[in-house]
């Protein structure tokens, strides 16, 4: 009987320990923003107000949203006389505003480092846009001369992004010059213009190459004369590659920047500096890109100023020797060697001077950075690691792993996607 009682007692026990433990096992974390879903917020047009920005946020409190990317993007048409301009002092008491509203609500808020998409805007000279290299080659003959012009002509053309036609007679130039730019919805341009090479070097037969640039006098003419092999010329030109921020908001209007250039991001985030100053922006999370997309346009952005020299410096040989390898011309095991290189020094100006750059600068200001580095003319590994919030987008399942693999890699705690942003 005392045997029974005291089995009875020990199952009791474990019963109420089993109760207990899981009891324990359904108390729930402290929930906090980040396990909450967070949305962009489109500032269309930045045609916002205090208390419209109050009512939106506490709408979004109460569907259990945990933050707000806040993106301003182009305008409504009929609203024009509400637009604020991007980053002047209007629109930075907004944003004054909606960081000071978001804490009262305990709402978190992320800001993209732009307008629209790829970062850019008015205050990008043309020194500090997005470039792309041409080339022109001549045959000399051995002891032959050429007496020849140096030019290339760029035909020039418009494209926009609402799809709406445009004549490139109808623009003027400067881009700035052009007035309602949000009306225009230019996409990418590049005027009708000649260009003039920045080198020209002479590769003869089985020979060693030549730097003959100082042969070109200022009105564009080469005078030169070739030795006893045939020689072939390559002049190289470069010009603007023309992309110009998609969907901008007001005063966000203007060209991309040269991504692979340290002094065209520095002095583009400059310009973010004087917008933020005596405005306390400390309740930001972080900064936000939204892809690189420089490259969703004719051709392709592909040089910088500074290219031939940096290529020196990280492979130690000179890449105007090689100019035929480089477009193709040469033997192609040669001509892959050269591109391969090429493009692992595109590779790291977009890593070091772009990604890296923007990521100091962010952290000096007490923000992380969240990047959608797919579609990068770089690793992409590399540059979702570097970053403190990798993010896709699309509805590929490998592109969905891009940001997901790179974060479990790299030992992110956070990783996110774009989704269900557009309405088509």
């Amino acid at each position: 009987m005392f045997a029974m009682k005291s089995r009875s007692a020990i199952v009791l026990l474990f019963i109420l320990f089993l109760s207990n433990s899981s009891i324990a096992q359904l108390n729930w974390p402290v929930v906090n923003n980040t396990m909450k879903p967070w949305t962009r917020w489109w500032w269309q047009g930045s045609a916002v107000n205090k208390s419209d920005l109050a009512k939106n946020l506490d709408a979004y409190r109460k569907a259990g949203i945990g933050g707000v990317e806040l993106t301003p993007i182009y305008g409504a048409m009929g609203h024009e006389k509400e637009f604020i301009n991007f980053l002047s002092k209007s629109w930075m008491e907004m944003l004054g505003y909606t960081l000071k509203q978001s804490k009262k609500l305990g709402l978190g808020v992320d800001l993209a480092n732009g307008t629209g998409w790829p970062f850019g805007g008015p205050w990008i000279a043309e020194k500090d846009a997005s470039h792309t290299i041409y080339y022109k080659s001549y045959k000399v003959a051995a002891r032959k001369s050429i007496n020849e012009n140096i030019v290339l002509s760029q035909e020039g053309f418009v494209r926009t992004a609402n799809g709406k036609p445009l004549d490139l007679k109808d623009l003027k130039k400067p881009l700035p010059a052009n007035k309602d730019q949000q009306l225009l919805s230019i996409d990418q341009v590049q005027y009708k213009e000649d260009l003039h090479p920045v080198m020209v070097m002479a590769y003869p037969e089985n020979g060693i190459a030549e730097n003959i640039t100082s042969k070109v006098d200022s009105s564009g003419k080469l005078t030169w004369s070739a030795g006893n092999k045939s020689t072939t010329v390559i002049a190289l030109f470069t010009g603007l590659h023309g992309k110009i921020v998609e969907r901008a908001a007001p005063g966000g209007e203007g060209y991309a920047i040269d991504h692979f250039s340290p002094s065209a991001t520095k002095n583009y985030l400059k310009h973010f500096d004087n917008a933020f100053k005596g405005y306390d922006i400390s309740g930001l999370r972080s900064f936000f890109n939204d892809s690189y997309e420089v490259d969703d346009a004719r051709g392709q952005s592909n040089w910088t100023a500074s290219f031939l020299s940096e290529f020196k410096t990280r492979k130690k040989y000179k890449l105007e020797d090689h100019l035929p390898a480089l477009f193709g011309l040469d033997d192609p095991e040669k001509n892959s060697q050269v591109l391969y290189d090429y493009r692992s020094v595109i590779d790291e100006l977009l890593l070091e001077h772009f990604t890296i750059t923007w990521k100091k600068w962010a952290t000096a200001r007490g923000a992380m950075v969240r990047n959608q580095s797919h579609g990068s003319p770089a690793n992409t590994l590399d540059l979702y690691s570097v970053v403190d919030i990798p993010e896709t987008e699309g509805n590929d399942i490998l592109r969905f792993k891009f940001a997901s693999s790179a974060g479990n890699v790299s030992g992110k705690k956070l990783v996110s996607a774009e989704a269900a942003t557009w309405l088509n």
